[in-house]
């Protein structure tokens, strides 16, 4: 996470030029745009950066604290300060998309299914919100999302989530039909120039029929365990993936397709419970985006 680069270094004291000094080191940072803050009270300190022309390619702008204007980019740079209180190096929002149906679209929320991505967003740091698309949908089947991908494709988002089919489980679609949609959204996620990364969710476990406790019938279980197979195994053949495998830890423990009544609303959206799990799942792969 670029905040952790420079940390805070606490309070100064600078009483003559070069007394104390603090030594960044040497970091290396993605393409983007960056914002590096001195923070201080107002006498007399020296901020030597060592700016270079790699400053304008990386487009990082300096500012102080409590001053009039930020400071230009310079080798050698004197404010009107004494105490600094520390160096933060910032970054702005990411764009990020969330591909999907139901489970996505309420991430609003206002649904059922609750914050899974933004709490995962909250807790890593709000590096994504307000720079994000929800383009889940309920209802819909890993066909229509599919139908709809320039929902993502058309975006300028750098990073995407896509989860997409349990609503053809809970319409007997077949597996082979399912990862056959889900190649396709990985290969257009894939083949996205502006898209460094994206998660590949696995289909939380869900009842036969929505509010009803009632098991999965065979077949769709089968369906079920087949498909997130397929994922685990395949999700590392696009570069740019990252799985986020929450079946398991949404369940009763006894299979990956039956729900853990505690963890959803209504053995088909996550409740606050299951969300909570879902942003823990997904927070390791934010982190290793940012």
């Amino acid at each position: 996470m670029v905040t952790d680069i420079v940390a805070s270094s606490g309070v100064i004291a600078c009483p003559a030029p070069y007394d104390n000094r603090i030594d960044l080191g040497y970091f290396t940072l993605p393409p983007g745009e960056y914002v590096l803050f001195l923070w201080c009270n107002n006498t007399t300190a020296q901020f030597l950066h060592g700016a270079s022309s790699g400053i304008t390619a990386t487009r990082m702008t300096f500012a102080g604290s409590g001053l009039a204007s930020g400071l230009a980019a310079s080798t050698g740079l004197s404010t009107t300060t004494r105490w600094v209180t520390g160096l933060t190096l910032e970054a702005p929002n990411l764009p990020v998309c969330l591909l999907g149906d139901s489970i996505t679209a309420n991430d609003s929320g206002v649904g059922p299914a609750g914050l899974w991505f933004s709490n995962a967003d909250r807790d890593t740091g709000y590096r994504f919100r307000p720079a994000y698309t929800n383009a889940g949908a309920s209802g819909e089947t890993s066909t229509q999302i599919l139908a709809r991908v320039t929902d993502l494709t058309s975006s300028s988002a750098r990073y995407a989530t896509i989860l997409a089919g349990t609503n053809d489980i809970g319409s007997d679609v077949s597996s082979a039909t399912i990862i056959s949609n889900l190649a396709a959204l990985y290969t257009a996620a894939q083949g996205m120039s502006s898209l460094v990364g994206f998660a590949a969710c696995t289909i939380p476990p869900r009842s036969n029929v929505a509010s009803s406790a009632t098991p999965l019938t065979t077949a769709r279980a089968a369906t079920l365990r087949t498909v997130n197979a397929w994922i685990r195994a395949n999700y590392a053949s696009y570069s740019k993936a990252t799985l986020v495998d929450w079946a398991w830890q949404l369940s009763d423990d006894t299979d990956e397709t039956s729900p853990l009544a505690a963890n959803f609303v209504d053995y088909l959206h996550p409740s606050t419970t299951g969300t909570a799990i879902m942003s823990a799942v997904l927070k390791p792969a934010i982190r290793d985006w940012i």
